[in-house]
């Protein structure tokens, strides 16, 4: 049984700079890899926006079922097509979120998803595995750095190669 919480799983600061971007950017089209609280949180932040919360855990789409806000899409997709998801099935996107289970698929696969102005948010960047994502985009900034402690931050992935 799926425990979740109601909030993300971040750290405060890494919470702020996503809201932070969130408002700035006000994407019409989101699409989240990986539920949870995140799934019950951010979009209500944009609520005019179309988002499309994406797991390969079919336990936590059935528990966030009834529970997430009316411009949420649930989507179960078991491994492969969970990372080999293409546009031709779910759109484009303004913003990308990779909170999830193979995050460097998922932010390849995640170029040819993304609108001519989209970006990708990449959670959790201080994880050395995650670093080939930095090869498959031109632009990477941080909106939050690495928390005290070395772990958690965030990277903003643009302007896909």
């Amino acid at each position: 049984m799926v425990k979740l919480r109601t909030s993300p799983l971040m750290f405060p600061q890494e919470v702020e700079a996503l809201r932070a971007l969130l408002l700035s950017m006000n994407p019409q089209h989101v699409l989240e890899w990986g539920t949870g609280g995140s799934t019950l949180f951010w979009p209500k932040l944009v609520p005019n926006s179309d988002w499309l919360a994406l797991d390969h855990d079919a336990a936590y789409i059935k528990a966030l079922e009834g529970r997430v806000a009316d411009n949420v899409t649930l989507l179960h997709l078991p491994f492969p097509d969970y990372y080999n998801l293409r546009a031709k099935r779910v759109g484009t996107f303004d913003l990308i979120i990779v909170d999830g289970r193979e995050r460097v698929r998922c932010l390849d696969a995640a170029r040819a998803l993304l609108n001519s102005s989209g970006a990708a948010v990449l959670h959790d960047m201080h994880r050395a595995r995650y670093a080939p994502v930095r090869e498959l985009y031109r632009k990477v900034t941080v909106p939050c750095p690495a928390h005290s402690n070395g772990r958690g931050g965030l990277w903003l992935l643009r302007d896909p190669k």
